[in-house]
């Protein structure tokens, strides 16, 4: 009985770990300074409801339920994620960073904000 329990504590902290310790490494930045930059692909990852019809400039929008069958029509630049919370962004960053891709930085943005 004991030797069924702890694969599943195993499976439970590990799932805690992924999605709520911070991923280091990765920059916050204001979407002022995401603008001004031309060599940076950005992300959407909120869900389509959040984010649809909410750009003002070309960001692509792959939900992070759909990054893993969408993420190789990403291209291979630095990356700057638009995400909802901070758990969306950490197991975002660690899915991209696992398939090779180089996350700058990320933003935190509301239903409110024009982006």
């Amino acid at each position: 009985m004991f030797y069924m329990v702890i694969p599943i504590i195993v499976l439970i902290i590990g799932n805690i770990l992924k999605r709520y310790v911070p991923v280091l490494h990765v920059a916050h930045i204001s979407i002022e300074q995401v603008r001004q930059s031309e060599d940076v692909i950005v992300i959407d990852v909120r869900d389509y409801t959040e984010s649809h019809g909410n750009h003002t400039f070309k960001v692509m929008c792959i939900p992070y339920a759909y990054l893993r069958r969408y993420y190789y029509e990403i291209p291979n630049k630095p990356i700057h994620l638009i995400v909802h919370n901070k758990v969306d962004r950490n197991l975002s960053v660690r899915f991209l960073n696992k398939k090779g891709f180089c996350i700058q930085s990320y933003s935190v943005a509301t239903n409110k904000v024009k982006l």
